[in-house]
C-alpha cells in the first residue's frame, strides 16, 4: 500500500485531485491510501491539522511525495515521543506517532 501511495502522490492523477489549500488535503491522502488497502487497516490518521502515521519512513515518504508535488517546501514532520511526553507529563493520543504538517 505505502508504495502505491508513494507512486499515486508522484502522480498527474494526484496533482489534478489534491489541492493545498483544501482543508481535508490529509482526509483525501487516508481515504486515497485506504483504496490501495487491502488488509482493511491503516496506521495513519488525522486530527485535521497533521497526518500522523506510525513509522518515520512513512511519514518521510508522505512528506517527501508532497513536497514534490506542490515544490513549495511548506511541510514539516516531526515525531511525539513517548520518553519526551512522559517526562513533560503531556502523554496523550499523539504521544507515540510520527507526523506531517503544513508549516
Amino acid at each position: 500500500m505505502w508504495d502505491k501511495l508513494k507512486d499515486w502522490l508522484e502522480s498527474e492523477e494526484a496533482e489534478k485531485e489534491l489541492s493545498l489549500k483544501d482543508p481535508d488535503l490529509f482526509v483525501r491522502i487516508i481515504e486515497k491510501a485506504a483504496s490501495f488497502n487491502k488488509e482493511g487497516t491503516l496506521s495513519m490518521w488525522t486530527d485535521g491539522n497533521e497526518l500522523l502515521v506510525s513509522e518515520e519512513k512513512q511519514a518521510d515518504m508522505i512528506y517527501h511525495g508532497l513536497d514534490r508535488l506542490f515544490g513549495t517546501h511548506c511541510f514539516g514532520t516531526g515525531y511525539y515521543d513517548p520518553k519526551e511526553d512522559i517526562a513533560e507529563d503531556c502523554v496523550d493520543r499523539y504521544t507515540g506517532w510520527h507526523y506531517v504538517d503544513i508549516v
